[in-house]
């Protein structure tokens, strides 16, 4: 997390989606719920299955 902070979110761009997106790609992944913790920076991997998901909705 530290290394990511540090390094690799400079130059961080932002788009902004629709939120029931979010809320859909967590109850399709199983992160949606009150135990459930999002993480502050994803890993690339996980990242990138969530941008597809959410091109898809588009």
């Amino acid at each position: 997390y530290k290394v990511a902070r540090g390094k690799a979110l400079k130059g961080v761009e932002v788009q902004i989606i629709p939120k029931e997106h979010f809320y859909t790609w967590s109850e399709k992944f199983k992160k949606l719920g009150g135990q459930v913790k999002i993480p502050r920076v994803m890993k690339e991997n996980d990242f990138r299955d969530f941008r597809e998901y959410v091109l898809a909705l588009q």
